[in-house]
């Protein structure tokens, strides 16, 4: 169980990963506009904050300035934690920590508590969402952000004809590189990439389980909103809130 894989060398592999990635983005202005609008479906004033993964720190600045009066928040990759303590200099209501969430503990509770785009990357997202639950106050909110699957066929036909516009000195590596992600992939995938045969990928998890996390979760949110739901929850989703994923507002009643 864990944020991200158990192993100590695959843990650090990722980590180094998602450091570099920090390290590329950071210069680079974050479009939040559409989680922004599922923030702003809350009344925040007076409220406190959780967020597992929280990257750069972009999210917890808003819920701050938006009124919560108390955010915290912890990653993986120890350089999106310190570009989120830059971000947030002049905050002192908000607290960064590196760590999974194994290793997260607090005696908070927190109204909102949100996670998204993370539990791809759980060895048992089940048990995850479990524990997230452990800190969540009464009436309290989860906001999950899922990958939806699409059809890899309707993707491939996008991936076409991108690459019949480049150059051949830049479709070299590009060869190259996709050689790589198909040495790692079963030939079970490799028949589904190749047909389209199946529904349950998407995009981003063909790049991901190629390029970064091999051992990339494959599930469907029916698994946590059923748990959800029977231990009493409120599910509501939110579609719009960013291309093939699936946000699940599930609110916590005594």
């Amino acid at each position: 169980m864990g944020l991200y894989p158990s192993s100590l060398n695959e843990r650090k592999r990722i980590e180094a990963i998602f450091d570099q990635v920090a390290n590329k983005v950071a210069a680079q202005e974050k479009d939040i506009a559409s989680l922004k609008t599922v923030i702003d479906k809350f009344n925040l004033h007076g409220k406190s904050i959780l967020e597992v993964g929280c990257g750069m720190g972009d999210n917890l600045i808003y819920c701050s300035q938006k009124g919560a009066i108390y955010a915290e928040g912890f990653d993986i990759s120890g350089e999106s934690i310190k570009i989120a303590q830059e971000k947030a200099k002049g905050f002192s209501n908000i607290l960064f920590h590196k760590c999974s969430i194994e290793e997260y503990n607090s005696e908070k509770n927190f109204n909102f508590i949100l996670a998204w785009g993370v539990f791809e990357y759980v060895d048992n997202p089940l048990e995850s969402l479990k524990k997230m639950v452990g800190f969540l106050s009464d009436e309290g909110i989860l906001m999950l952000l899922i990958s939806r699957p699409i059809f890899i066929k309707r993707i491939s036909f996008i991936i076409r004809a991108v690459l019949s516009k480049m150059p051949l000195k830049t479709m070299e590596p590009l060869a190259k590189m996709f050689s790589e992600i198909l040495k790692i992939f079963s030939s079970k995938f490799k028949r589904m990439l190749y047909t389209g045969e199946s529904n349950t990928y998407t995009f981003e998890q063909t790049i991901l389980e190629g390029l970064m996390v091999p051992r990339y979760n494959i599930f469907r949110h029916e698994i946590f909103t059923n748990y959800l739901q029977n231990q009493g929850f409120l599910i509501d989703f939110f579609y719009e809130a960013a291309p093939s994923m699936t946000c699940i507002i599930a609110k916590k009643y005594i």
